[in-house]
């Protein structure tokens, strides 16, 4: 196998060295443990490339911040999140230890593990529980412990996790699909034209000086709380 040094020769595009320095900064936590592991050497060789050039500024002019009030990441324990990655990739089982919110005391649960989604710092697994059929969300956070089975995991027929999040599970989903009518103040009216709210959005300017918003859309406590924070001007 190649060594570091041999990817990183002096005549790979600088290009290539910044976009796993981008990885290393924004996607470490989402990787699985024995992938950055083997990423571990090349994104040392990323470093040294960049050292000097140009493009290596990049990194320092550029970042990602929440749309929403930031809060501080949980603590999560990074030999669970390594089993939990380890089982996603491999497509096993996990015997867990998981405290409810609220709860006194961890319970034992294995777990099917379907997916793993990250919204701001708060990482949620999606899992089907031994006993029951349907998939469930367990926050990382709230995991005790966490171990590999040898047993393959089973998930619903049909699961898709895209189709999961489309439908506004993770959301908090109060109902299904509904015809949302919003009268908008003006500058609203101009935030929601550039980023809209659904791709079937319309706006249209009412007599009374506001705009008037339809769109089809998932009834959702995210969707609640979003437009609650309008206040008089939604």
């Amino acid at each position: 196998l190649p060594t570091a040094d041999d990817f990183f020769a002096p005549h790979v595009d600088p290009q290539t060295a910044l976009a796993l320095r981008v990885v290393e900064t924004h996607l470490e936590r989402m990787l699985p443990k024995s992938t950055m592991r083997v990423l571990t050497p090349y994104l040392q060789g990323a470093r040294k490339a960049l050292h000097g050039k140009p493009v290596e500024k990049w990194l320092d002019k550029v970042r990602l911040i929440p749309r929403s009030q930031q809060l501080l990441p949980p603590s999560v324990d990074g030999a669970i999140a390594g089993v939990v990655h380890e089982a996603l990739l491999e497509g096993r089982q996990i015997a867990a230890k998981y405290k409810k919110r609220g709860a006194v005391r961890a319970k034992d649960v294995d777990l099917h593990p379907a997916g793993l989604v990250y919204r701001d710092s708060v990482g949620t697994l999606l899992a089907r529980a031994d006993k029951y059929g349907d998939i469930y969300q367990y926050q990382l956070h709230r995991f005790v412990d966490a171990n590999l089975l040898p047993a393959k995991a089973t998930l619903p027929p049909g699961f898709d996790l895209d189709a999961y999040i489309r439908d506004g599970e993770l959301a908090f989903r109060i109902g299904d699909e509904i015809a949302l009518e919003l009268r908008l103040e003006d500058d609203v009216a101009v935030s929601l034209e550039e980023t809209p709210l659904a791709p079937n959005q319309t706006l249209k300017p009412r007599p009374d000086g506001r705009v008037a918003l339809k769109a089809r859309v998932m009834d959702t406590l995210i969707l609640r709380s979003w437009l609650l924070s309008f206040g008089a001007r939604v």
